[in-house]
């Protein structure tokens, strides 16, 4: 009996983003192969997972029975963004593993440790079954890999394009995130619509937690703030937006005070 086996692992690297202070004095603004783990679940829903170079190393279990879909998607493709001549990171391939049949009841792992180097992969995501393959006997799994440039095409809901991360020096006891969604439905909405975050933290009450969402006409897409108390705690997030009633984007999930 194997203790664990990992089926469809993809591996990338992740040194830091837009909302990290870059390593060691790099003079690029980011650095990275891969900017998110992008999920799509049994029931069709989208789950968007930040990449992180942690502190120290994580692996994140995530129940995914039946997946769609899942892969690392280098989704920031402007060369601003990395200033890299000889690296072109904006022109890194995405990897999304697309499962061919029923694989049933499992569970996905992402894995990051800590790097101050580019030429580490330091995160590795894959697919591990509910009840292990036995030796003796045999065991069917297929899938397919596309190396494609962005998302899917079938993602058509909005998605999160860039975050920041930080302090706000008007309200210095709190903590802010500042998300931006893009996508052709978002893009088609005037400025006026009145949206609704969907916000939730694990270890954060709602009445604690505040935000702002407006559309920015210079970009073209809508940007989410949200205030909360600052605290060194460890704590998950997951954020949508919706439009009456309706989700309009994917699901935003980071896990805050782990990255470096």
């Amino acid at each position: 009996k194997i203790k664990r086996l990992g089926f469809a692992p993809i591996t990338s690297m992740y040194l830091y983003g837009e909302s990290d202070n870059p390593i060691l004095g790099n003079i690029h603004p980011e650095v990275h192969d891969s900017d998110g783990l992008l999920i799509q679940n049994k029931s069709g829903d989208w789950e968007w997972r930040p990449l992180i170079n942690p502190k120290k190393t994580q692996l994140t279990r995530i129940q995914l029975d039946s997946p769609q879909g899942y892969g690392l998607i280098q989704r920031d493709r402007k060369f601003k963004s990395y200033q890299d001549e000889k690296l072109k990171y904006h022109l890194r391939p995405s990897v999304w593993v697309e499962p061919k049949g029923d694989w049933g009841k499992g569970n996905l792992y992402l894995l990051e440790f800590t790097t101050n180097l580019d030429s580490d992969d330091n995160v590795t995501t894959f697919w591990e079954p509910a009840i292990p393959p036995n030796l003796n006997e045999g065991y069917e799994f297929s899938y397919t890999l596309h190396y494609t440039e962005r998302s899917p095409k079938h993602h058509t809901l909005g998605k999160a394009s860039a975050f920041y991360r930080g302090i706000d020096p008007v309200f210095p006891k709190e903590k802010m995130f500042t998300i931006y969604f893009t996508g052709d439905y978002l893009k088609s909405l005037d400025r006026k619509t009145v949206l609704n975050a969907v916000i939730q933290n694990d270890q954060i009450s709602s009445d604690e937690i505040r935000y702002k969402i407006e559309k920015i006409s210079e970009l073209d897409q809508w940007r989410l703030q949200i205030w909360y108390p600052s605290s060194d705690e460890e704590s998950n997030w997951t954020v949508f937006l919706e439009n009456e009633n309706q989700r309009i984007t994917e699901t935003w999930i980071y896990r805050d005070g782990l990255s470096k």
